[in-house]
């Protein structure tokens, strides 16, 4: 939503709930609906502009795409990584996790 929807509140007011609801849940964002609804209502509520809010904007667009960015490229890492290394899989850890441990985990701390 950040990427798309960062300032000012009157485009996530133009853009409304419905279609708010479907951006996010096309981005297979949990609980869609009432993501949409808080952040409608808290753009309804804003009534100030500040001078710089549109460099604010720039700045967290941009850094939100980054993130998004370094998650695709975790999630590719993982997937190239999972080639070379068969470890027992533990849930919640990610194969990247799991080869910088053993390259440099704790042990070289």
């Amino acid at each position: 939503m950040l990427c798309h929807y960062q300032s000012p509140p009157a485009a996530i007011r133009r853009a409304g709930r419905k279609r708010l609801a479907d951006y996010l849940r096309n981005r297979s964002v949990k609980g869609a609906d009432t993501l949409a609804h808080k952040a409608l209502t808290a753009a309804k509520s804003q009534s100030v502009t500040l001078p710089a809010e549109g460099v604010a904007a720039a700045i967290c667009a941009e850094l939100a795409k980054e993130v998004l960015s370094l998650k695709e490229r975790l999630q590719t890492l993982d997937k190239e990584l999972a080639g070379v290394f068969s470890p027992v899989p533990r849930p919640g850890s990610s194969l990247a996790c799991l080869a910088w441990l053993r390259s440099s985990g704790p042990s070289s701390w």
